[in-house]
C-alpha cells in the first residue's frame, strides 16, 4: 500500500490510522512516519498524533487534488513551478558542456513531467 487516506473528524481519523497501523502489523509491514502528513483544517490539536508526523494548517495534495484554505489552493501550483523550474535549471546548467540531445531527452522524459497534474 503506498497512499491511505483516513478523513473525518480528528479524534476518529487518528483512531482509523491507528487501526490501519494495528492491520498492517501481522503482515509484517509498518507505517513509515517520515512520509506521514497530518492536515488539520479547524487549527485543532490532533490527539496521539504519532510523533514525527507534521501537521500541516494550510492545505494538502491528495491524489493530485488540492485540499486546503484559498491561499494554499491559490499558491500551491506556482511553487510546484517554480521548484520545477528551478530543477531544470540546476540540471541544465550540470549539463551544459554535454551533448544538447542528452539535455533535451532529460528534460522531456524526467523534468517535463514535473509539471504534469
Amino acid at each position: 500500500m503506498d497512499d491511505c487516506y483516513s478523513v473525518g473528524p480528528a479524534d476518529q481519523a487518528i483512531v482509523a490510522y491507528h487501526c490501519m497501523i494495528a492491520g498492517l502489523a501481522p503482515a509484517g509491514l509498518s507505517s513509515n512516519v517520515v512520509n506521514c502528513v497530518a492536515y488539520c483544517c479547524n487549527h485543532a490539536a490532533i490527539p496521539d498524533l504519532p510523533e514525527g508526523v507534521p501537521l500541516q494548517m494550510d492545505g494538502i495534495e491528495v491524489a493530485g487534488a488540492l485540499i486546503g484554505n484559498d491561499n494554499f489552493v491559490s499558491n500551491f501550483p506556482r511553487l510546484k513551478t517554480d521548484r520545477t523550474v528551478s530543477l531544470i535549471k540546476a540540471t541544465a546548467s550540470q549539463l551544459r558542456t554535454g551533448h544538447g540531445q542528452d539535455l533535451w531527452s532529460l528534460t522531456f522524459y524526467c523534468l517535463k513531467p514535473l509539471l504534469d497534474h
